[in-house]
């Protein structure tokens, strides 16, 4: 449960990022909507017992929030 609150907090930040102005809407957008697709194998009802499988999955959906966040926050200063 540890790691979902660590996404919580993150997906927390990033919307307030968005919403007090440090970063564009579409940075707040973005990474909400992927740090939602990155916490939703946390939340199913096969975490308790695929704990393995659904590490991996989250791994790999790490990597792709890593990409979008970098990627967003590239293109916000690109486009202010």
């Amino acid at each position: 449960m540890g790691n979902a609150v660590f996404g919580l907090v993150f997906i927390s930040a990033c919307y307030l990022l968005a919403r007090w102005g440090h970063a564009g809407f579409m940075f707040g957008l973005a990474t909400v909507a992927v740090g939602l697709y990155w916490l939703q194998p946390m939340f199913s009802p096969r975490w308790r017992r695929d704990r393995e499988d659904i590490a991996k999955i989250v791994f790999k959906r790490s990597l792709l929030v890593l990409m979008v966040l970098n990627t967003f926050m590239t293109l916000s200063h690109v486009l202010l």
